[in-house]
């Protein structure tokens, strides 16, 4: 046998691997609706679960016709919460994904079916939409050029996947639910920039508010908050406030604390009273945070200390 003889035999093995690779892609569970259609008599309906990405949206009923799998509009639209509605009997009316995005599914005087978006406008053929039980299945081909939403019917597990260009409600809720505004272990505490302007008759008056907002997955409610944090110069004092609360409480913490750096201020060198605070002062100081203990009194030291206004 010569070589020529020997590419001819290479050649044909090639061609009978190939068709038994596409004859298995074929048989898989993965499958088109047509080459299901195959396996159940003409009338049989058939119930999928429509999944997009990994989220399950219901279930949605098809029927095997001569032209393959037809899909049952409401359950549909249903399944991919578009604001499609039955306006009039076999006439739907509405939009999807965004208001921009219309749809006018009507039949006409002569019975002809006439769809209307806002990319297709034609009349439909048989093979396209039936009417079965007064109820309207369409292809999905034609599902996918009117919505653009690619289908894969999945037989062992009755499934039928979704592929959108457009990104559906579901998908769109989910990002929303998924976004986080402030991202960390604590909740959000205003916290006030030291600026010395030195001490002051009467200052312009500083705040930094922060809110926050958290929603709670497991019992579907919203918990919020707040805190806010104030400060300035009175009477050649430094005043400064802190206030916070939640949606349980309105106001959870106050508190109000002057205090005045002798060690500057003072004339006299070395004063013997180098700070003075009073009002909400702190019981033990200790760490930094807003929330630590205190109580109502007087505070004198004799060391210099200008404490940051995110301690009021």
């Amino acid at each position: 046998m010569n070589r020529f003889a020997y590419r001819r035999l290479f050649a044909c093995y090639l061609l009978v691997i190939s068709t038994a690779v596409d004859a298995l892609q074929d048989t898989s569970n993965k499958t088109s609706g047509n080459f299901i259609s195959e396996r159940y008599d003409v009338g049989e309906e058939l119930f999928f679960s429509a999944q997009v990405d990994r989220f399950e949206l219901g279930d949605v009923y098809t029927i095997n016709t001569e032209d393959g799998i037809f899909i049952d509009l409401d359950s549909y639209l249903v399944a991919i919460d578009f604001q499609i509605e039955i306006t009039d009997f076999l006439t739907y009316q509405g939009w999807y994904i965004s208001e921009e995005q219309t749809f006018d599914l009507r039949r006409d005087a002569n019975n002809k079916f006439f769809v209307k978006t806002n990319k297709v406008e034609r009349s439909l053929t048989e093979n396209e939409i039936q009417i079965i039980n007064d109820l309207v299945y369409l292809s999905p081909r034609l599902i996918n050029e009117l919505f653009q939403i690619g289908h894969e019917f999945i037989e062992a597990s009755l499934t039928l996947k979704l592929f959108p260009e457009q990104k559906l409600p579901v998908q769109l809720k989910k990002e929303r639910q998924n976004r986080r505004i402030y991202n960390g272990q604590q909740r959000a505490v205003a916290k006030y920039p030291e600026l010395w302007r030195g001490y002051e008759f009467l200052s312009p008056q500083s705040l930094d508010l922060s809110l926050n907002s958290t929603y709670i997955d497991n019992s579907k409610t919203w918990s919020s908050g707040y805190s806010l944090i104030g400060g300035r110069e009175i009477a050649y004092h430094n005043a400064r406030f802190f206030l916070n609360g939640n949606d349980n409480e309105t106001l959870s913490n106050a508190r109000l604390l002057f205090s005045k750096n002798l060690d500057i201020s003072s004339s006299f060198k070395n004063p013997i009273v180098k700070a003075i605070e009073f009002g909400d002062v702190d019981k033990v100081s200790v760490g930094s945070s807003a929330f630590r203990s205190n109580t109502v009194g007087l505070v004198l030291t004799n060391v210099p200390t200008i404490r940051e206004l995110n301690d009021a």
